[in-house]
């Protein structure tokens, strides 16, 4: 979690926000812009760098380097805040106003959004600060977004992966249409795996030593697929 008041773009000249892979003479690196990020509604945070409504807290960003679009799990305001790299505008919002997410709380493992993930294509999944996964189906451009319709495991509330805290980071199977999404502050923390296309949860893996997870883990983060091993990778602390 971070603090600050206005989300920057860095990269080289006509990148916006791409990330440019570690190579020799990549650089030179710059600030290109800053985008103020507005007050929505839901944002009552009282925190010790600014006054109420500022954007003062907030997780973490997936850059979708297909639409060139950056989804900013923004806890302040209680949404998840989107920025074009190709404009360097803010160009919509998710939630913000009705309470779709937590928002900040003084309990950081129930604050939320927090992880955040484009799953099949047009599609955005974000874990909140109570337990629960959601999803919305997104038009690009001009942006807009609706939560996928209800089924048996997800609707307005989303889909609860039966924990105490937060969903945070997770990562996409493009290959089976699977979400994996990681409850990093219970304990023991476990990886919850999601059809996409279905909503329903596959399976849960709990990192308590059995069923071939390592023992004493307390904590869990970003989760990875890699496309060759066809496999997903977790840190574990």
């Amino acid at each position: 979690m971070g603090r600050l008041h206005s989300v920057t773009l860095a990269g080289m000249i006509g990148c916006g926000f791409a990330f440019t892979p570690l190579v020799a003479n990549a650089g030179p690196y710059f600030l290109k812009t800053t985008i103020s990020v507005p007050p929505s509604p839901d944002n009552n945070f009282n925190g010790t760098v600014s006054p109420p409504g500022n954007f003062n807290t907030f997780d973490i960003s997936f850059f979708d380097p297909t639409t060139r679009l950056d989804y900013v799990a923004d806890r302040s305001n209680a949404s998840v805040d989107v920025f074009s790299g190709a404009t360097d505008k803010m160009v919509g919002r998710v939630g913000g106003s009705g309470q779709l997410f937590v928002g900040q709380v003084s309990t950081n493992a129930k604050s939320g959004p927090d992880g955040v993930v484009i799953g099949n294509p047009n599609q955005l999944w974000a874990g909140d600060g109570n337990s629960t996964l959601k999803a919305f189906s997104i038009t690009p451009s001009p942006f807009s977004y609706s939560p996928i319709s209800p089924t048996t495991n997800l609707g307005s509330s989303g889909i609860n992966t039966g924990g105490s805290f937060r969903v945070d980071e997770m990562a996409f199977d493009p290959a089976d249409h699977i979400v994996a999404a990681a409850n990093n502050a219970d304990s023991p923390p476990f990886v919850t795996l999601v059809n996409a296309n279905t909503s329903a949860i596959i399976k849960q893996i709990k990192f308590d030593g059995t069923g071939g997870t390592p023992s004493g883990v307390t904590g869990i983060e970003q989760p990875a697929w890699d496309r060759n091993t066809h496999s997903f990778y977790v840190a574990t602390v």
